[in-house]
């Protein structure tokens, strides 16, 4: 079965499947994963403008980010005709896979909460919306203020 939840990431999903009344032992065998996933803004390949890292006002918190380390340039939205002046063009997906791993079943019947999972899960390898984004940050995607923007309240 799929299903869509609103949460802030993949392991909210299961926490609210909890609060809403599916029994732990049922979720933990049954759930095989939980995938999240937020649209960030494209940015317009007509107009991007490459900028210097160092150079953007981003408080330190912001900068909490994988994978940043030895970035040198990074690209940010100017506007032209083709984006109607706007600087983006479209949308492209961040996504966050949490798999239902043996450890991660253990702590639902534990009923173990959303940051405990999501811990758990990346020590296991799964990679953040962040993470992903910063990819697509790196690879002129999308902005750093864009992903900043849409991941906000996971940080």
């Amino acid at each position: 079965m799929l299903s869509t939840l609103h949460t802030n990431d993949a392991a909210g999903a299961i926490s609210r499947l909890l609060e809403m009344g599916v029994q732990d032992y049922l979720l933990s065998s049954s759930l095989l994963g939980v995938l999240a996933q937020r649209l960030v803004r494209r940015l317009c390949p007509a107009c991007r403008k490459e900028v210097a890292f160092a150079g953007l006002d981003v408080t330190a918190a912001e900068l909490e980010l994988q994978n940043s380390n030895g970035v040198q340039n990074v690209w940010e939205a100017t506007g032209c005709e083709a984006c109607n002046h706007t600087g983006y063009l479209g949308r492209v997906g961040i996504f966050e896979l949490l798999p239902a791993t043996s450890e991660i079943c253990k702590v639902i019947v534990q009923r173990a909460d959303a940051g405990t999972i999501r811990n758990l899960a990346v020590r296991q390898g799964m990679r953040l919306l962040r993470d992903d984004g910063w990819d697509k940050v790196r690879q002129g995607v999308t902005t750093l203020a864009e992903l900043l923007r849409v991941t906000r309240e996971e940080a």
